[in-house]
């Protein structure tokens, strides 16, 4: 008869005795994302737009007065804490182009251009922490005065420095339209991939490759990264792995060549979670040790903790939970410390897994509960979905097969809408099991079917022989052995 884990096995050594601990690898290792705010990759030379005609008015902010614009070239560094913001004000003429750069040196911010009409026009944060350049640029569409708003991203944060320079400012030429041309459109695919739907994504591959073709019709190298990395995390959270693999190369060559070692890090990790969804571990493992170097280098808090948790993983998905705990107790208190709620839920989620891999389920639920709670406090759907897989896990193996049910229920929709196809795979199969477990082997087949059809089309190889496995066994109970076979 099938597996009663319905779930993936691995032939590495030290692999566990209970089959069932395997069961809570699969429902996070597919998806072992430790995403910083704003998903996976830091755009130094791109800028987020609004369409003025779609822009909303914005109130006059209280409190500090408007400050000079400093002059173009020259950098004006101050100190801003948590839920502080400053502003400044120029004028401008109509179809004068202005771009400016907030260089981060300790503080997350977020960067305004405000119209003279009070509308919003164009607004940028990059995933980029509390590192790094933000670059914005607008052609003005009316003469006036502009005001540009420089706040803090979290409320509560500690204090820190960033240094702003009028990067360009002068009539906008056809290059300059292009730039903005291509803004545009890598802004419209920001908006389309953070619905978080299949539909959506691939919607936003088409204006992500329009962008890229202008970034290179511009020669702008940075810009082209960033946008072939933007395309392969959309391709890899969609199962086309291949595609994947190419865009993360093409950004990975580009970010060696100018520099750019903190984009290179997370591209390294992004590569290697295609690897570990293909179940090439020890290829995933290379990448993320070479991503875990660069980061401490280059002292990127954040990618460290990214880096730390997928090195656990790898280590619990061979079967060494003891060490995959050590991993994910340093990568816990840095996704903390950097504000980084989603690789925070993540962790928490491995953790739970490595507990349940222990058979110690209590814990195990603990540790999923508080993640349930964060990913629904953050709208992060693919994570509560993972999350509800595994609790739901745990009450299969605690026997509560009704309480396993309704929580596997509950993830699948989640898992189609977020365009999850390893995860709804992996939630079929479980769902699978269920029916196997009360007998109902018609209806188990039916969800193996669904599974095997998903594992086939994204290349889970490790995924398809578990279904295959599953659906002989199904067919074995009832009798029909020609068919399992």
């Amino acid at each position: 008869m099938p597996r009663k884990t319905g779930l993936e096995q691995t032939s590495a050594p030290g692999s566990m005795s209970m089959n069932a601990a395997f069961a809570f690898v699969v429902a996070i290792l597919l998806l072992s994302e430790s995403i910083v705010r704003g998903l996976e990759y830091s755009p130094t030379s791109l800028f987020l737009l609004d369409s003025s005609a779609n822009a909303s008015p914005l109130r006059q902010s209280q409190g500090e007065s408007d400050a000079p614009m400093p002059e173009p070239g020259k950098a004006l560094g101050r100190e801003l804490a948590g839920g502080q913001a400053h502003y400044y004000r120029l004028t401008l003429a109509s179809g004068q182009y202005l771009r400016l750069v907030v260089d981060q040196k300790g503080i997350d911010v977020v960067v305004t251009v405000i119209a003279p009409d009070s509308s919003r026009v164009a607004e940028v944060d990059s995933p980029n922490g509390t590192q790094g350049p933000e670059d914005i640029a607008v052609i003005a569409e009316a003469s006036g005065s502009y005001r540009v708003e420089v706040r803090s991203l979290e409320k509560n944060a500690a204090a820190g420095r960033y240094e702003l320079k009028v990067d360009a400012l002068r009539m906008a030429n056809a290059q300059d339209r292009s730039r903005i041309a291509a803004a545009r459109d890598f802004a419209e695919g920001e908006q389309l991939r953070a619905q978080q739907r299949a539909d959506s994504m691939r919607q936003a591959l088409g204006k992500y490759g329009s962008a890229l073709g202008l970034w290179r019709q511009l020669g702008d190298r940075s810009a082209q990264a960033t946008t072939l990395h933007r395309i392969g995390t959309i391709c890899r959270l969609l199962g086309e792995n291949n595609r994947a693999l190419e865009n993360y190369e093409g950004a990975l060559e580009i970010y060696r060549a100018e520099g750019m070692r903190r984009d290179e890090a997370l591209a390294l990790i992004e590569t290697g979670l295609v690897y570990s969804t293909v179940s090439d571990y020890q290829k995933a493992l290379e990448f993320y040790t070479k991503a875990l170097a660069l980061t401490r280098e280059v002292s990127d808090r954040a990618k460290e903790g990214m880096a730390l948790n997928n090195i656990g993983l790898v280590y619990q998905t061979w079967g060494d939970s003891a060490r995959a705990l050590e991993y994910y107790g340093q990568a816990l208190p840095i996704s903390r410390t950097e504000g980084n709620r989603a690789g925070e839920a993540q962790t928490l989620i491995n953790i739970g897994a490595a507990h349940a891999n222990l058979s110690e389920y209590q814990k195990a639920l603990a540790y999923y509960t508080q993640a349930l709670q964060l990913s629904k406090a953050i709208a992060d759907r693919r994570r509560e979905a993972m999350t509800l897989q595994n609790i739901g896990f745990v009450y299969e193996v605690l026997g509560e097969k009704n309480k396993a049910l309704a929580n596997y229920n509950e993830a699948l929709p989640l898992r189609r809408s977020s365009g999850d196809r390893e995860g709804e795979a992996s939630t079929l199969n479980n769902i699978g099991m269920i029916h196997v477990s009360l007998a109902e082997h018609r209806e188990a087949l039916d969800y193996f079917d669904r599974a095997l059809a998903i594992r086939q089309a994204i290349g889970d190889r490790r995924g398809e022989a578990t279904t295959l496995n599953n659906i002989g066994g199904a067919y074995r109970e009832l009798g029909e052995k020609g068919k399992a076979l």
